[in-house]
């Protein structure tokens, strides 16, 4: 599991869009969930939650917005490849991009399966 490819999101800045896709609510037993919030434990901007959202958020720099085809790409790349192994076992993967231009992106086994390019997405200018 790399966490690498998200890491460089950080770098990618400039505009926003938005379309509606629903995710499903994460269903991974509790046995999973505290076993991946003991391996995430000391990973930054990264959290597990109790209820299974796997959440990563990053924050731009003042002055600067972000490129949203680069975070569009990116975060499918890391949620459908990177993080698979999570979704199948009913994790569901956010991944916030915080600041102008900002919005939040929710990835479940079957928008990634699916390989759909609708995404569920909220701005976050903030």
């Amino acid at each position: 599991m790399k966490i690498t490819p998200l890491l460089t999101l950080a770098l990618v800045l400039a505009g926003c869009s938005s379309n509606d896709y629903q995710v499903v609510k994460p269903f991974a037993s509790s046995e999973d969930i505290e076993m991946v919030q003991q391996q995430f434990a000391e990973v930054e901007n990264l959290d597990v939650s109790d209820d299974g959202y796997i959440s990563y958020y990053t924050w731009n720099e003042e002055g600067f917005r972000w490129n949203t085809s680069a975070i569009k790409k990116m975060s499918n790349e890391w949620a459908c490849n990177e993080m698979i192994e999570y979704l199948q076992h009913g994790f569901v993967i956010k991944i916030g991009f915080k600041g102008k231009g900002g919005r939040e992106e929710h990835f479940d086994l079957n928008r990634c399966t699916n390989n759909t390019d609708e995404t569920n997405e909220n701005k976050v200018d903030g």
